[in-house]
């Protein structure tokens, strides 16, 4: 797919021999909703490679899973657009001189044309150099209410997410888990690490009730009509939860009159 919209559409195992093995734009309109990107190839993006967009460039309430790339196996983006409410799993970035499995993010809030990933579950990908999880290049990249975890690289470096130390303060990391970093990222913006506790971390990424991830958000503008990955109402307890899904808790429910 080269530019355009797409809704409730499954793009699967194409090849593209440079850039968005399933969907691509450069300075032009890309909307994806409640898409299946799965199974495609490319040199940059093999899932999606955004480049030079604004909200015109848009992938929201999307599965990027089992895409590979020389550099960002599921996700490129590049100097602008927006990524909300995605899984992206089981991608690969296929070259031992390349970075990111899951996402690569490479100035992708420049100021003048703004980007961000947002409430994105971000696991199970593969580096075949460092980084398996999100790599991110450049001095401006903005990232919230993420759940970037259980990444694996070939170097066993970086396994979950890589940013340059001396840009920590504007590759900003605002209420994201992280699983494993040898770095610090953003401490001091409410990000937190360890396990997220999945419901089962062989692929159901739901959280469990318990985790530190729930309620532990920030209420995005774009959050208050937005639905989860499994249609449910995105903020349920007053402040959502980070990654792609939201608990909903279960039991008797009595009212008192």
């Amino acid at each position: 797919m080269y530019k355009g919209y797409a809704s409730n559409t499954i793009i699967e195992g194409n090849i593209a021999t440079a850039a968005g093995g399933g969907a691509t734009a450069s300075s032009a309109t890309l909307v994806i909703y409640g898409c299946d990107i799965i199974g495609n190839i490319a040199s940059q993006g093999g899932g999606v490679r955004i480049n030079i967009g604004s909200q015109n460039q848009k992938i929201q309430n999307c599965t990027i899973s089992n895409n590979s790339a020389v550099t960002g196996g599921g996700l490129f983006c590049q100097n602008g657009g927006v990524v909300l409410n995605c899984i992206i799993n089981n991608n690969t970035n296929t070259s031992s001189i390349s970075w990111g499995g899951g996402a690569y993010l490479n100035n992708f809030s420049s100021g003048t044309v703004p980007g961000s990933l947002e409430n994105c579950t971000i696991t199970d990908n593969y580096s075949s150099n460092d980084c398996g999880g999100v790599y991110v290049m450049g001095s401006t990249n903005l990232i919230y209410n993420c759940v970037i975890a259980g990444n694996r690289s070939f170097s066993n470096k970086y396994t979950d997410v890589y940013t340059d130390a001396t840009r920590a303060g504007t590759n900003c990391f605002y209420n994201c888990l992280v699983g494993v970093t040898d770095l610090v990222v953003n401490a001091d913006n409410r990000n937190i690490y360890g396990d997220p506790k999945f419901k089962n971390p062989a692929g159901d990424y739901r959280l469990a009730a318990d985790s530190a991830c729930v309620n532990a958000g920030t209420n995005r503008s774009w959050i208050t009509n937005a639905l989860d990955l499994t249609g449910s109402i995105r903020i349920r307890y007053g402040t959502v939860d980070m990654g792609a899904y939201e608990v909903l808790y279960q039991g008797l429910l009595f009212q008192a009159r």
